[in-house]
């Protein structure tokens, strides 16, 4: 079994006042003390075991699976799960392990008590992993994973077993079009873009059928695979059980390109209605990662006017308020809400100046991506042909250094995503602060 360290540490060293320290453990003991404590020894053997099936039901054999340690309330809330153990912003915390299943689809993995909590001895969140072979058709093979507490000594797992939903992409005049076989497993389903650049999704959307339409310039000139997948409750001792799938890959491009919004300037403004540049843009730059701001705005200036019928904004983690600035116009126009993390925003045509975002204002808000579109050129598909789709493959099995981190990002950016996007839905800004003049 491998074993992957990871930063363990409460915190680093770095200037900071004797008033900001002692309010930030004040802090940290008050949280430990509301969130859930581990009920396994520090010095205990903690055994997890289960088994993993592949799409037709027979025993996984030879596959990896991999444990790793996620995140608990006080190390970093849910970034460092969306990208396994491999960090966004080094908010990494606990190790990972690896093993192999064996010719009847079974694995065990071996820890210590020690290794299931934080430094205040909460109850670590653990995500457990699996997936099947790639192929020449499918970049990367189906994948299941699991997230969980470890609150015994003894953990057995209900069997995980690899989904493979026959996935199909095509596209229309505007739109990829993306289908999959509904009987395969229960809905609702979630469907992910991931460019293979830095493993980001570029979009994602749920449907309760058969398939997926998304307006193509959504996906801009990105590379990478497009998967569906579920995810489902279950229990365990001691804990809740949080099951997500993720179906074969398909190769896609964008066909539209680079929205003409591209390398637009962009500057925070605070509520008092000071601005900072962000040089260079953060949000204009064809990254989808994520930007964190203490802002109460971010302003787009646009390069030159677009005629624009499309704004997408990326990022926004409840609801965020979107006003644009036709050309000539003496004030800003509040557009319909971003809400959730991937909103297309519908406008009417007009020559486009500017785009104001204002973040939530409870505290620390990211956003991602920025994005202006004028109608599609005639000429233009939604989708270009990937020549080589093993440009954009990935394996957990795979041997070198990145251990997989494709599907991890898959995996918990499933369990993580159908989450945010459900959160999106219920919870509304009744009380958002009034835009700054």
């Amino acid at each position: 079994m491998r074993r992957w360290g990871g930063d363990r540490s409460i915190a680093r060293s770095c200037p900071r006042t004797r008033g900001v320290l002692t309010g930030v453990l004040l802090l940290a003991l008050s949280v430990a003390a509301c969130t859930e404590q581990s009920k396994v020894a520090a010095d205990a053997p903690v055994r997890i075991s289960g088994m993993v099936r592949d799409t037709t039901g027979a025993p996984l054999v030879d596959r990896p699976v991999r444990l790793g340690a996620g995140v608990t309330t006080l190390e970093g809330g849910l970034g460092v799960l969306t990208a396994g153990i491999f960090c966004l912003s080094g908010a990494c915390s606990g190790d990972a392990f690896d093993t192999t299943t064996a010719a009847d689809g079974t694995y065990a993995l071996e820890l210590t008590g020690e290794d299931t909590q934080s430094a205040f001895g909460e109850a670590t969140s653990f995500l457990l992993s699996a997936s099947g072979a790639p192929d020449a058709a499918h970049p990367t093979g189906p994948a299941v994973g699991g997230r969980f507490r470890v609150q015994t000594e003894d953990l057995t797992l209900p069997p995980l077993q690899l989904v493979d939903p026959r996935p199909r992409l095509s596209s229309t005049d505007a739109h990829a079009v993306f289908e999959w076989d509904p009987t395969a497993a229960p809905g609702p389903f979630e469907v992910q873009f991931v460019d293979v650049d830095d493993e980001r999704v570029v979009w994602a959307v749920s449907s309760p059928g058969a398939e997926a339409q998304v307006d193509g310039r959504v996906l801009e000139d990105a590379l990478g695979r497009v998967t569906v997948g579920g995810s489902s409750k279950d229990a365990v001792e001691g804990s809740d059980l949080h099951l997500s799938w993720v179906s074969p890959s398909l190769a896609f491009g964008g066909g539209f390109g680079a929205p003409p919004s591209r390398g637009a300037a962009c500057e925070a403004i605070a509520a008092d209605g000071t601005s900072s540049p962000m040089a260079p843009c953060p949000l204009t730059d064809g990254s989808f990662a994520s930007t964190t701001t203490l802002t109460n705005l971010v302003r787009t200036t646009l390069p030159s006017p677009i005629p624009a019928d499309l704004v997408v904004v990326r990022g926004c983690a409840t609801t965020c308020r979107v006003w644009v600035t036709p050309e000539g116009a003496p004030a800003p126009v509040e557009v319909s809400a971003a809400s959730g993390p991937f909103a297309a925003i519908v406008v009417d045509g007009a020559p486009l100046v500017a785009v104001d975002v204002e973040l939530p204002s409870d505290g620390v808000a990211s956003l991602a991506e920025v994005s202006v579109w004028a109608p599609a050129a005639a000429e233009a598909t939604p989708l270009r042909a990937v020549d080589d789709p093993s440009a954009v493959a990935g394996d957990l099995g795979a041997d070198d250094d990145s251990g997989g981190r494709g599907w991890w990002s898959v995996i918990a950016g499933g369990l993580i995503l159908i989450t945010v996007l459900a959160l999106g839905v219920a919870v509304g800004r009744a009380g958002s602060r009034r835009r700054a003049a």
